[in-house]
């Protein structure tokens, strides 16, 4: 299994966003059908650090959609599972499982996100207070958990994922 890593540069000018989405797009464009998975950061649809919550607002409703639109695309051309970050329409923190025929068939909403997501950029956290099962997902015969950021300090998860007998766990 051949795994694609997209680890964009971290930016916090924010005038630099149109420059930093295109390179994402630009990488996509270079992935082949040699690649099994692909994989993209947290926060893809914001490339640039948003310094205020009316620009959160402004990435993700410029970039989000062309990105699934471009990930769909490739995971088509490619024979890929993709996997990318973005925003749902509630704000969440949100990653997407594309198949490989450009399907969205899985959302995995992150579970602790850090302050500065809640109170600066506004996202949903609500859903966050209660316990919740790990989310698992199958695409073809592999069954896949996940954790985004911040996730990964929070060790209870080890042991609810250990019991979900995971193939691959996506970060």
């Amino acid at each position: 299994m051949k795994d694609c890593i997209i680890q964009p540069e971290y930016s916090t000018e924010y005038s630099r966003s149109d420059e930093l989405f295109a390179w994402e797009i630009k990488m996509l464009d270079e992935c082949d059908e040699s690649m099994d998975i692909i994989v993209m950061p947290e926060s893809c649809d914001v490339p640039a650090l948003a310094h205020t919550r009316e620009d959160f607002i402004v990435s993700t409703t410029k970039y989000n959609q062309a990105l699934l639109d471009k990930a769909s695309e490739t995971a088509k051309r490619c024979n890929a599972v993709i996997f990318l970050n973005g925003s749902d329409e509630g704000y969440k923190n949100t990653t997407y499982a594309i198949n490989r025929q450009g399907e969205i068939v899985g959302k995995y909403d992150k579970v602790h996100p850090v302050e500065s997501e809640i109170h600066a950029r506004g996202r949903e956290a609500g859903y966050t207070y209660e316990f919740s099962e790990p989310y698992v997902i199958e695409i073809d015969g592999l069954r896949y958990g996940f954790l985004t950021c911040y996730d990964f300090y929070f060790y209870e998860m080890y042991n609810n994922m250990a019991r979900q007998r995971l193939d691959i766990i996506v970060f």
